[in-house]
């Protein structure tokens, strides 16, 4: 800030040295206050300045801003998009994989409980194969017994094969093994094996005749399926229409009736 001097001498004519000096001091004194209203005034001056400066470099500060600000929110605006498509694409393979993990966690109680199955078939059936040998022994003891009623009259010898045979059935039953003879029933895929097919008039076509080897069962599981022969219509016979094989069927039941009381 300059500072501005102004002095005004006064000539002061016919005065004696005293009052030049008082004079110089007044106008001393006057320089002084001059000086003072002249610094306060150029102070004024500048603070008007510098607040105008101020004004002008807050409003264009501002204008600059706003122009930041709108770039910054668009530049804010694709970043929200970007993360909100990350968002969704981790959602999705989240929910992809907790449907796969719950496939797994069915996937593996399926695999339990078939192993439970296993274990409890596995103690159940244990000594299957087993019987299923033995019931070799049994039908050589059976073959055997028929063979003596073809021969005439039973010895010792064909009663203690008799014994053994109901021995063996006896213990087979103990541990849940029971035979079922297939003779007069119908012919079953599941259950019977068809060795021979007689063609007969006494019997109905696909019942069975007679049977080779019986039908075993291991508790609620088929051990062996029986061996049989099944009836079959005879030649040239014309196969019977509807009214007569229901007549034919009725019969039949009258008369199994009749002998079961």
């Amino acid at each position: 800030m300059k500072r501005r001097r102004f002095k005004k001498r006064i000539k002061v004519e016919n005065a004696d040295s005293t009052d030049q000096l008082e004079v110089a001091d007044a106008e001393d004194a006057m320089d002084d206050d001059g000086l003072d209203e002249l610094d306060q005034d150029q102070e004024l001056e500048d603070q008007d300045e510098e607040m105008f400066a101020d004004v002008v470099d807050s409003e264009g500060e501002s204008d600059f801003s706003n122009e930041q600000q709108s770039a910054a929110l668009d530049k804010l605006a694709a970043e929200l998009e970007v993360i909100r498509e990350e968002a969704k694409r981790y959602q999705d393979e989240a929910r992809e994989n907790y449907d796969k993990f719950l496939r797994a966690v069915a996937e593996m109680e399926n695999v339990k409980k078939r192993s439970k199955k296993e274990r409890s078939d596995l103690l159940r059936y244990a000594g299957e194969g087993m019987a299923r040998e033995l019931l070799e022994v049994l039908d050589s003891l059976e073959l055997a017994l028929k063979q003596r009623v073809t021969e005439g009259e039973p010895n010792d010898f064909s009663r203690g094969i008799e014994m053994i045979r109901d021995q063996f059935v006896s213990t087979f039953e103990r541990f849940g093994i029971k035979g079922e003879s297939a003779v007069g029933k119908q012919f079953d895929p599941e259950l019977h094996e068809a060795m021979v097919s007689v063609p007969t008039g006494e019997h109905p076509a696909g019942s069975v005749i007679e049977e080779y080897k019986k039908l075993f069962r291991f508790r609620d599981k088929l051990l062996r399926p029986a061996q049989v022969v099944v009836a079959s219509a005879p030649e040239g016979a014309q196969a019977a229409s509807p009214t007569e094989a229901e007549s034919s069927s009725e019969e039949s039941g009258e008369s199994g009736e009749a002998e079961v009381g």
